[in-house]
């Protein structure tokens, strides 16, 4: 048997005294049982026995007014009932105030053991990310020089193996890439930049970065800047990992066909619009499309590949930007994401 005080939960202090005990299940019939946390926790008398002091003197004193003892009887009946009543739901009451803390308790310590599992994962990944590019990019390296070599003594077939293995591990680096851009989010450790940044160049860069995607899916790439902006404000590099990540799923699911980055500005806003012709979602993928490591379905990972981290990763950058990414589809006629990007506009002359 141990005092309430000795129980680790968030109390008002101002009525626990030596009648608040908690004990074990053992049966004692005046105690009432918590089937949250199993444990048998005592009515506390301790709140509401200046209540009944109070209710005592007070009748105590009426029923000395009173010079019939039939009189006396009666005004002691209801009194008695009054007093009962009072008890069993003062009783009620605080009972259900100890179960709500001890769940309220309970609630928060399970939330601080999970923050502190995710922060403890954040960091692995981290760590673990940090130890694979180093191998990684000597792989690389040492790859692009043995295919230099082949190709140089036209070694056809040593240079088809290199070239093979060079695709592989690029692959796997930025999937590397991804899992560490993911726990620095998480962690709260990724840095952003503020820098001004022409918009026009940071549009040749995607255009020119995504024209071997596009080709090799016979797609038609459209870029329509609709802005004023010469200039604007922000991560450039961070910027153009959303866009190819955005334009690199809409690659993904349409062939011969049409995809267009269209630029617009709003006020102090500047929103990038990619849309795609192709296969479109169900509300159901909709709903689960920014789901980390999480595909449409397992038929779209065995046909397209993919980690289901890049757009996780993209609106949880464009999240810390202080803009977002939503995105709307229609099965069969294809897809529309909506990057929204807060930043400071410098128009042109």
């Amino acid at each position: 048997m141990k005092s309430l005080k000795d129980i680790p939960i968030i109390v008002d202090k101002s009525h626990i005294n030596k009648n608040c005990i908690v004990v074990d299940t053992a049966g004692i019939k005046p105690f009432s049982r918590c089937n949250y946390c199993n444990l048998q926790v005592h009515r506390c008398l301790g709140m509401w026995s200046s209540n009944f002091a109070f209710i005592i003197i007070f009748l105590f004193l009426l029923v000395m007014m009173l010079e019939s003892p039939i009189a006396r009887l009666i005004a002691v009946i209801p009194g008695i009932l009054a007093v009962i009543f009072l008890a069993r739901k003062i009783n009620a009451e605080t009972n259900d105030m100890v179960l709500t803390q001890l769940k309220m308790q309970q609630t928060f310590e399970a939330q601080l053991k999970a923050d502190t599992e995710n922060k403890t994962k954040s960091q692995f990944l981290a760590n673990m990310s940090h130890e694979l590019r180093t191998p990684m990019n000597a792989i690389i390296g040492y790859t692009q020089i043995l295919s230099e070599d082949a190709d140089a003594k036209n070694n056809q077939e040593d240079f088809e193996i290199l070239s093979r293995i060079e695709c592989a591990s690029n692959h796997l680096m930025y999937v590397i890439n991804d899992i560490l851009d993911l726990s620095k989010i998480e962690s709260q450790k990724l840095q952003l930049l503020d820098d001004p940044f022409q918009l026009s160049s940071l549009l040749t860069t995607v255009s020119e970065t995504m024209s071997p995607l596009i080709t090799k899916q016979n797609n038609e790439f459209i870029i329509l800047n609709e802005t004023k902006a010469q200039h604007i404000k922000g991560d450039e590099t961070r910027v153009l990992q959303i866009l190819f990540n955005l334009i690199s799923n809409a690659c993904k699911f349409t062939q011969n066909d049409q995809i267009t980055l269209q630029v617009q500005q709003q006020a102090e806003q500047v929103i990038f619009n990619i849309k795609d012709t192709g296969i479109g979602m169900t509300p159901e993928q909709l709903n689960k499309i920014f789901n980390e490591f999480t595909q449409a379905e397992i038929a779209t990972y065995e046909q397209h590949g993919g980690t289901g981290l890049g757009l996780t990763i993209s609106r949880k950058l464009a999240q810390l930007m202080g803009g977002d990414i939503h995105v709307s589809s229609i099965q069969g006629k294809g897809t529309t994401f909506t990057f929204t990007l807060p930043t400071s506009i410098t128009p042109a002359n």
